[in-house]
């Protein structure tokens, strides 16, 4: 029997328009970041988790919390992520 692949792309970025920085607010000594990325690891059905996030400098922070939860990450240009 073959079984489907599921993937998950959680976008996020610093420089938010409604409130930057929010994916990095601190929450119990933790980024809000982190808990998304454990909460969506507990799905059965989630294969692989990727965060996308821009090149800007202002992101290489959330790329450190995807690398220290082993988890992809792709990087591309703001207008066209």
């Amino acid at each position: 029997m073959m079984t489907d692949s599921v993937a998950v792309i959680l976008q996020a970025r610093y420089s938010s328009s409604c409130l930057p920085g929010k994916v990095l607010m601190d929450i119990g000594g933790r980024p809000i970041l982190e808990f998304i990325i454990e909460r969506v690891k507990r799905s059965e059905k989630v294969d692989t988790i990727i965060l996308a996030t821009t090149t800007l400098e202002s992101d290489d922070e959330l790329e450190i919390i995807a690398q220290k939860n082993m988890i992809e990450v792709i990087r591309g240009s703001e207008n066209n992520l």
